[in-house]
């Protein structure tokens, strides 16, 4: 299938909305487009960005590896993470970064900006003002953070690090919130701002029951301490962070006369879609369950060219931040592709030769990715080491397999995968795309919920929408397991033909 640049009225859409810094820029080294908020934050009008090369506006210190990062994306390398600084208009300079990807086919460059330039002069008033107590706040055996007065994370030392499963460059920056479970961040954020009004030292052991929040979704018991200092650039807010999980399993030990163990939350799932999209002719749904210490599923759905429309099915190995990485790099080089191309296997060759190359040894990626054509109702489909996705017709009757058989992701950079099909969809069919948690799930004679069983399902379930069969299915398969809690995490997408 032919490849179509993103279409103008989207870009417009995003460029106009986004408050971030959007550009498009060309491998000759000038911006092609820049977004209302480039010009808000530099302060320079897009004609006066457009008509000089973008390397005036780097600070001359810069420039070197800004030229260094603009020669890899020309060799199709995508930049995440990288830092810079522009010339405002007034003659100031902002921090920005920057996240970075190639089209070569036109020669041009897509990224997407953050300022961060608050975060910046914060880290640097600190290493101005308190230089000599660097190397006491890196040796503290408690995770120290230093916020800002408005609850950015400033600066952060080796033990947070270690405790919050994050690298520095992703916890500077945000809000301070981010490191606590989703149900207190409100009124946190309502007793930050009473310790700002009135700043004091608060020591630990001071009986409030608090909790933090690791990368991973797990949570914690924390003895949190406050303390604060006045600087030239305003309050810098000190956390001195003890896990105190250890200590509270103990004394519940102690109480009960046996060993509790913590029951982690489930990890949440950032990358997955909002709704279903609205297809003509179809019914479409979705819908992750995670397990306990599991989480690596993901799905989502693509606006394809030509009104065609991706579904897509993944699972990584592993947990933690090494593979959180890979699914989002993943999701954001497939959603890339996906704006000028509807051909699955050529999407998944473009990510996997990325990934190959920028992944640790170990950690891959099973996908299968489904290209549905609305009009045609066809469906092609390439599929990376993922279990096979079904086709049953109107009877409930297994019509086609989506099999496997290609190389998962992020193992071999030279892997080529091809498109499959398409696969004609009758009136009363219906697509079941899952992951390995579903087919895997084991009864307690130690069966495994198979195709076969699946079929069964499927067919008892015919007369319901997308939405029913994907609720029944995730009802069988907790049945087949007498109830038990799943060892994996479970991924169900399931496509009517109306």
């Amino acid at each position: 299938m032919g490849r179509t640049e993103p279409r103008e009225a989207d870009l417009k859409r995003l460029f106009a909305l986004a408050p971030s810094l959007l550009c498009v820029a060309g491998l000759d080294g000038f911006f092609k487009r820049v977004n209302p908020a480039f010009e808000a934050i530099l302060g320079w009008s897009a004609a006066e960005l457009l008509a000089r090369p973008f390397l005036d506006f780097v600070h001359p210190d810069d420039r070197a590896a800004t030229q260094a990062v603009v020669g890899d994306l020309a060799r199709g390398a995508p930049t995440i993470d990288f830092e810079n600084r522009y010339r405002c208009r007034d003659g100031s300079f902002r921090w920005v970064l920057w996240t970075a990807v190639p089209y070569l086919p036109e020669g041009l460059i897509y990224a997407c900006g953050h300022d961060v330039t608050a975060a910046k002069q914060a880290e640097q008033a600190l290493r101005a003002s308190e230089s000599r107590y660097r190397q006491l706040l890196e040796s503290s055996p408690d995770a120290m953070v230093i916020c800002d007065q408005q609850g950015r994370i400033a600066l952060v030392n080796a033990a947070a690090v270690q405790l919050f499963g994050s690298r520095r460059e992703e916890l500077v920056g945000q809000e301070i919130e981010s490191l606590i479970p989703e149900r207190f961040r409100a009124a946190h954020r309502a007793h930050r701002a009473r310790f700002n009004a009135a700043p004091h030292v608060r020591p630990m052991g001071h009986l409030l029951k608090l909790y933090g929040l690791r990368r991973d979704g797990n949570e914690f018991p924390a003895d949190i301490s406050l303390g604060y200092l006045h600087t030239a650039e305003g309050l810098l807010i000190f956390a001195a962070v003890r896990d105190v999980t250890e200590r509270d399993r103990v004394a519940q030990a102690m109480r009960e006369h046996e060993l509790q163990l913590l029951i982690a939350q489930r990890i949440q799932q950032r990358l997955l879609p909002g709704t279903a999209p609205q297809v003509a002719g179809f019914d479409i749904a979705g819908a992750i369950y995670p397990a306990d210490f599991a989480a690596g599923d993901y799905y989502d759905y693509l606006a394809m060219p030509g009104g065609r429309w991706g579904i897509v099915v993944g699972d990584v190995s592993g947990h933690g931040f090494g593979p959180a990485l890979l699914t989002a790099s993943g999701q954001t080089l497939i959603r890339l592709r996906a704006e000028t191309t509807a051909d699955p296997g050529e999407i998944l060759t473009a990510a996997n030769a990325y990934l190959a190359e920028e992944t640790d040894d170990g950690v891959f990626m099973t996908m299968l990715l489904a290209c549905l054509d609305p009009v045609a109702r066809t469906l092609a489909f390439s599929n990376a080491g993922h279990p096979p996705g079904y086709v049953f017709d109107a009877a409930g009757r297994l019509r086609h397999t989506l099999d496997s058989g290609g190389m998962p992701l992020a193992v071999l950079p030279a892997t080529e995968y091809h498109t499959a099909g398409p696969v004609p969809l009758l009136s009363g069919d219906l697509v079941v795309l899952l992951t390995d948690g579903v087919t895997e799930t084991l009864s307690l004679q130690g069966e495994i919920f198979c195709a076969e069983r699946l079929t069964a399902a499927v067919q008892r379930l015919r007369g319901q929408s997308a939405q029913g069969v994907v609720d029944g299915l995730r009802a069988t398969v907790r049945e087949f397991g007498n109830g038990a809690a799943p060892a994996d995490d479970l991924t169900l997408v399931a496509i009517r033909v109306l």
